[in-house]
């Protein structure tokens, strides 16, 4: 059997700020790091990936859509080449503006949406504002933006993160 030369798949942390504070958080999104790269750097490590062979970029963070670069950042990606190009996301900052975007610019991005609930109060359950109260009215905005994505012909999926507090939501 052969081995695969490159990472297979890479998650890229391109910031750790975050609008949320979720109960789950694997990188503790919040505040951005003082050095985190800019958007130079960061196109140069997404070149380095794609020219080592990796096959799926997932563009994550923190909330990738805090970052002013963002587009700038997913459109370097998508246009590298042959391979998987995923956003990571909480759905809650997107608008139609950044909808037509994608749709325009890179029409293959798969958008990934994390949506721990069935309902607002279910999602609120790990989902939390930045005080750390349930953020119930990211609940509506999000299947708002899924309605939008899905309207303008975009690939979108759902992270739904299961535990003891949510496992009931049905």
């Amino acid at each position: 059997m052969k081995a695969y030369a490159a990472p297979f798949a890479i998650d890229f942390d391109v910031t750790l700020k975050c609008n949320q504070k979720c109960l789950h958080c694997n990188v503790c999104g919040g505040e951005r790091f003082s050095n985190e790269m800019d958007t130079v750097q960061i196109g140069k490590l997404i070149q380095e990936f794609y020219d080592i062979g990796v096959y799926d970029l997932a563009i994550t963070g923190g909330e990738p859509l805090m970052r002013d670069d963002w587009r700038e950042i997913v459109e370097y990606a998508c246009t590298r080449g042959s391979w998987k190009v995923v956003i990571n996301t909480n759905g809650t900052l997107w608008t139609e503006k950044d909808i037509k975007f994608v749709a325009e610019k890179c029409p293959e991005l798969r958008i990934v949406i994390s949506l721990d609930g069935n309902t607002p109060e279910t999602y609120g359950i790990l989902r939390k504002d930045r005080n750390g109260k349930p953020d119930t009215q990211a609940f509506s905005r999000i299947v708002h933006n899924l309605g939008k994505m899905h309207d303008y012909g975009l690939s979108t999926n759902l992270n739904f993160t299961i535990t003891r507090l949510n496992d009931k939501d049905s």
